[in-house]
């Protein structure tokens, strides 16, 4: 076996952080216990063409262990260039490497596809005692929404309970230049808040949508409650691709969220085909609601996440822009999104990424007037670039996939508040209607989903200039 240097720092104090079998209860040591779970049962998968010698890697977390035989659960795309019921293109050169550095061969006959959804499971043989994971099988909606009231007498609107993704970024990945474990905090959203921008389709599985900070190779990662437990598979980064004439390479414009597959789809899943559960940790309690200290200490490490993300980028690119707006986007910081979007549009008032970003904020914020003139923007500009490329689909995939935001909010629109003008830019007006364009019948609104907890409705109204409680 070969040991990877890379990871031996992230073992310095493991010993004694994980020596106490319970989270305690001060959230700074809770979070400190929960890094030091997710460090342990987070495994590294490469993989090495042995033609082209080139390299990627994505991640998994150890679930079971049967005599020598460790269980790891990852996306079955980190394992499979195809989501068929048995895979006709495995990955090359496919390895294990766990937290402390071994590198563990794998059996591909060990892998195992779950039906409907983009999961597997393969499995290595160890002597080694490796920690597994604990899965949190729970309804995410309870206490998703809440009122808190800050010390100042202010009540603000909080949503979504905070997690953590575990996982490697690929130093294939432009932006990211040494292969290094990541651990960010975000929030995982209710279902409620999603409607209206959710860009990527309900398809294999990914159902669960938060807003860590995630890259390339943290797929197949686990994603972590605030007792340690894992109640997710990471899998998917909305984002896209594009050229960044001033760097004059194709940069990934990460607007949108992280997206992974709830436990309860593999719980569910895993009897159809043969995945014993008899070895498999399980608990169903809801975590514990965190008061306002609890929630400072979370959001010190969500800001230092932030900042650890933040980069020395070109400042006169929108591409730079587009992506410190999504941080702020990600982490509810509303406001300062828009800004930077701003900024982004008077760089390049022709770049597609932050009129549709500026969309998806305004639709969170329930004015979705504004809402609808930024998605509208953005597909007045996509329909141009199409019109000069049209061999190429990716424009028209995105543009497609905006018009369905757009017909989404439109039953909303006509109770919307009013919203502010929309920045002058250089591109004409959306086209009059043609066959790209014609809006369909407005759908119904979908109904909000059941909760065993009814809270109080969001308000619409626009965010406060300084929000005190919403630092993260």
């Amino acid at each position: 076996m070969k040991v990877y240097r890379i990871v031996l720092a992230v073992l310095i104090g493991l010993a004694m952080a994980l020596a106490q079998p319970y989270l305690g209860t001060a959230m700074g040591d809770r979070v400190e216990q929960v890094k030091a779970i997710a460090q342990e049962i987070t495994v590294l998968i490469p993989e090495t063409d042995p033609q082209s010698g080139k390299t990627a890697n994505g991640s998994g977390f150890l679930i079971a262990k049967e005599g020598n035989t460790y269980t790891v659960l990852t996306a079955n795309h980190v394992v499979c260039r195809d989501q068929q019921p048995v895979c006709n293109q495995p990955r090359p050169g496919l390895k294990v490497v766990t937290h402390d550095g071994q590198e563990h061969s794998l059996d591909f006959n060990s892998v195992k596809k779950l039906p409907e959804v983009d999961l597997a499971i393969l499995q290595f043989d160890s002597n080694r005692n490796y920690k597994l994971a604990t899965l949190g099988n729970y309804d995410t909606n309870i206490n998703s929404e809440r009122d808190v009231r800050l010390p100042n007498g202010e009540v603000i609107r909080e949503y979504g309970h905070f997690v953590f993704a575990s996982g490697w970024p690929g130093i294939n990945h432009p932006d990211i230049t040494e292969l290094k474990y990541r651990f960010n905090v975000g929030r995982l959203l209710p279902e409620n808040k999603m409607v209206g921008f959710r860009i990527r389709p309900v398809a294999e599985g990914y159902q669960a949508v938060y807003t860590s900070i995630t890259y390339p190779g943290m797929s197949g990662g686990p994603v972590l409650d605030t007792e340690g437990r894992v109640i997710a598979v990471h899998g998917q980064n909305e984002g896209q691709r594009v050229y960044n004439e001033v760097a004059q390479r194709r940069e990934r414009v990460m607007i949108g969220y992280s997206l992974s597959i709830p436990i309860g789809k593999f719980l569910n899943l895993a009897p159809q085909v043969n995945i014993p559960l008899n070895h498999i940790t399980v608990q169903t309690t809801i975590p514990r609601e965190l008061n306002l200290e609890d929630q400072d200490v979370i959001g010190t490490e969500y800001v230092l996440n932030w900042l650890g993300d933040q980069n020395s980028g070109n400042q006169n690119s929108a591409i730079y822009w587009a992506n410190q707006g999504n941080q702020y986007w990600r982490r509810l910081r509303l406001k300062e999104a828009v800004e930077a979007y701003d900024k982004a549009i008077e760089i390049n008032p022709e770049f597609y990424p932050v009129w549709y970003g500026k969309g998806l904020v305004r639709t969170f914020e329930g004015k979705y007037k504004e809402a609808l003139a930024n998605y509208n923007q953005a597909i007045s500009i996509l329909d141009q670039q199409i019109a000069q490329l049209p061999p190429e689909t990716e424009r028209q995939e995105m543009k497609n996939s905006i018009v369905k935001l757009r017909d989404k909010i439109q039953p909303f629109v006509a109770n919307s508040p009013t919203a502010p003008t929309t920045p002058t830019v250089t591109s004409p007006a959306p086209p009059t209607q043609s066959e790209s364009t014609v809006q369909p019948s407005p759908p119904s609104p979908p109904p909000e989903p059941n909760i065993s907890q009814p809270q109080p409705q969001p308000q619409a109204e626009p965010q406060p200039e300084t929000q005190p409680g919403l630092l993260w």
